[in-house]
């Protein structure tokens, strides 16, 4: 049996870059950096935002 193969259509990495999971500092609990405007890591003053689910924190950064 053959293994499935994930395919990207040719998309650089950086495409993938616009939802994190990390650690709230405030509860410890998974939370997320989501990008607001192009995920690229090379494009300058990207706003992005940090939303916890669990205790309700949040920021947005530019």
């Amino acid at each position: 049996m053959m293994k499935k193969t994930f395919r990207n259509q040719h998309r650089m990495l950086e495409s993938f870059g616009y939802e994190f999971l990390v650690t709230c500092p405030s509860c410890n609990h998974y939370s997320k950096v989501i990008s607001l405007g192009d995920p690229s890591p090379y494009v300058p003053r990207t706003s992005i935002r940090f939303v916890c689910t669990n205790c309700g924190m949040s920021k947005e950064l530019t």
